[in-house]
């Protein structure tokens, strides 16, 4: 696997530790991040010294999602990085915890849908900003938001694109657990 200095990947106790490592860009994905994420997923899969994965982001923000530069590049075909990631995220068989702080953005939120566990402070913010972009919404999220948070609230929070909190997405069920803020980013 290429190195890409802005996913870290470090396996301690048992546990794959993938770090989004782009803070000067909010942790915003790049084509090349897409592919390290996917290869790292997969490797974890294979990996018999791997048994559960937890997904960070470095800095003040988990992950503002696709980094907007990344969409003059946007390549759809199945073997193109973002599909690619999307159907590793989704098939991954080793458990994932992702930790959620600061704030996320489209697929900075809907990776939690495909969590296993997910965890975030009260303070962070979230956003579905699919409207705003003028995109479809990504990683089955218009099925699995609805599955999560409930039909209409899913439908408010893809069509409307408004800012949620940690503390609303720990009541609705989108994410399973709160903690501190320091607790939470590592601090």
């Amino acid at each position: 696997m290429e190195k890409i200095e802005s996913v870290k990947c470090s396996v301690q106790d048992g546990v794959l530790h993938l770090c989004i490592d782009r803070p000067e860009k909010r942790n915003a994905l790049t084509m090349p991040m897409f592919t390290a994420i996917t290869e790292a997923l997969k490797d974890a899969d294979l990996r018999d010294d791997v048994r559960c994965i937890v997904v960070t982001g470095n800095g003040g923000v988990f992950c503002a999602g696709h980094d907007l530069k990344a969409f003059e590049e946007w390549p759809q075909q199945p073997h193109d990085p973002v599909p690619t990631f999307l159907r590793a995220i989704a098939e991954v068989r080793k458990p994932v915890v992702i930790a959620a702080h600061g704030s996320a953005a489209g697929i900075g939120v809907t990776w939690l849908l495909h969590a296993d566990w997910a965890v975030t402070s009260a303070e962070t913010t979230f956003k579905l900003p699919f409207v705003d972009l003028g995109i479809a919404p990504e990683a089955a999220s218009t099925l699995l938001l609805a599955r999560a948070v409930g039909l209409p609230r899913a439908k408010r929070l893809l069509f409307g694109g408004e800012t949620f909190t940690g503390a609303e997405a720990h009541q609705w069920g989108l994410v399973a657990e709160l903690a501190s803020s320091a607790e939470v980013s590592g601090r």
